[in-house]
């Protein structure tokens, strides 16, 4: 599961109304990898600041082209678009550190091209 949302919350110095922590962590779910655009209590790019509103946030933008890549597990994806969300978020004087949980019992690459050898990767 990838969810591309902020995570911080919405309400926040509100007086009335829900109160609300943001999206939350999921539980444990054994078998599932969730990756979250940014982590508990961050707000999610859209767009830098030099950049029109228009197209994918930041995140979406770094990582669609590592979904496409054979031989790229799915725990390389993250920490990648991990580092290249943080760069291009401390470039505009932005905290933004992309989360995942990672539940899974073995290897997997969205575009194929895996091995089969944990310790190969």
């Amino acid at each position: 599961m990838i969810l591309d949302a902020c995570r911080d919350n919405p309400y926040a110095g509100a007086t009335r109304g829900r109160a609300t922590r943001g999206l939350a962590r999921l539980p444990s779910l054994k078998g599932s990898f969730v990756m979250y655009s940014a982590d508990a209590n961050e707000q999610a790019l859209d767009y830098l600041p030099d950049e029109r509103k228009a197209g994918n946030s930041v995140y979406t933008r770094n990582l669609v082209p590592l979904l496409l890549q054979q031989g790229v597990t799915i725990n390389q994806v993250a920490i990648r678009v991990r580092t290249a969300v943080m760069r291009m978020a401390r470039s505009a004087n932005h905290v933004q550190t992309p989360a995942y949980y990672d539940g899974l019992n073995g290897v997997f690459c969205l575009a194929g091209g895996c091995t089969t050898d944990v310790s190969a990767q």
